[in-house]
């Protein structure tokens, strides 16, 4: 036999603290009996467990009875909401005061991509050293725009660094295939 202390709360919309020992009329009992099928069916209730409660609740007197065999379950598959009760809609998220955003890996992966092609066309001494990047150019280009589009889609910092990643092999870009 289960026994669940009632501390509040509602099984499927009934409230033990204020009605908890008003008689339930048999639509109420037949509501219990849909929410314990329901959380069976979603494997919330093993077939003991079930049997036991439905025996329960099929002889339950009071409204009280009823919310403590289904207290620990939504109110159906989906959770459905008792009448009168307001739907809560979560809030979009938002980072909490004084963290930052994460900066875009993308666009730091842009930015460092083309210096590191600078930088091989310093170290090289060649006289054209943005035009050196090549490759480097090419990846640092698709890095920067992806870039763009993840700032843009995740709210995340990072805009001047893919700007510069952007520019840096945009020109190298040019500069690479218009000597070829």
């Amino acid at each position: 036999m289960l026994t669940v202390a009632i501390t509040g709360g509602s099984g499927f919309g009934l409230t033990p603290v204020d009605h908890g020992q008003m008689r339930a009329a048999t639509a109420d009992r037949e509501r219990a009996a849909d929410v314990l099928k329901a959380a069976f069916a979603e494997g919330r209730l093993d077939q003991d467990e079930y049997a036991d409660r439905l025996d329960q609740v099929y002889a339950a007197k009071t409204y009280g009875q009823l919310a403590a065999l289904t207290a620990d379950l939504p109110a159906g598959p989906v959770g459905a909401m008792a009448a009168g009760q307001a739907l809560a809609v979560a809030a979009p998220y938002q980072p909490a005061a004084g963290r930052l955003r994460p900066v875009n890996a993308a666009a730091v992966g842009s930015v460092l991509l083309a210096g590191f092609g600078v930088l091989a066309g310093l170290i090289e001494g060649s006289s054209n050293v943005v035009g050196t990047l090549g490759p480097f150019g090419v990846v640092a280009f698709l890095l920067a725009i992806v870039a763009f589009v993840q700032i843009a889609r995740n709210d995340e910092r990072g805009l001047l660094l893919a700007s510069i990643g952007f520019v840096l092999s945009s020109v190298s870009v040019v500069a690479f295939f218009g000597s070829s």
